[in-house]
């Protein structure tokens, strides 16, 4: 990152979380301090298009460069996006439940059996009228 051998993580909210393993080389933008250092807004790239600006690198202030100072996270901070993510993903979960259900639901066989139910209950109204009149 910075030329001295920093090991940076990509922070749970990337898209690319959990993907390092393979990637080689990012772009990022933001850097987050906590107990670990973090990286957001990464994008993955190939070592030929920076192979020629990688010896300018160490002649630059990167955080001069992004005006943007250090963020300090805490413990609690990390715990209460973990529980909001969870929540998420249990809502899309339970949506996808609810998409199966409804597919079964209108799946050819099922419409099938419910047209026999209602015909057959249709015959039997049908039979009990004609017998009261």
């Amino acid at each position: 990152m910075d030329g001295h051998g920093s090991i940076v993580h990509i922070h749970p909210s990337s898209a690319l979380f959990e993907q390092e393993s393979q990637m080689d080389w990012i772009i990022f933008h933001d850097v987050l301090v906590t107990s670990k250092i973090y990286v957001r807004t990464v994008c993955p790239i190939l070592y030929e298009w920076v192979k020629d600006l990688l010896p300018k690198l160490h002649e630059i202030d990167v955080y001069e460069l992004s005006s943007v100072a250090r963020e300090e996270v805490t413990e609690e901070d990390v715990a209460k996006w973990e529980i909001k993510e969870t929540a998420k993903r249990q809502k899309a979960e339970a949506q996808g439940e609810a998409l199966k259900k409804l597919e079964k639901r209108n799946d050819e066989s099922s419409v099938c059996d419910a047209r026999a139910r209602y015909l057959q209950r249709k015959q039997e109204r049908e039979g009990k009228q004609g017998k009261v009149q």
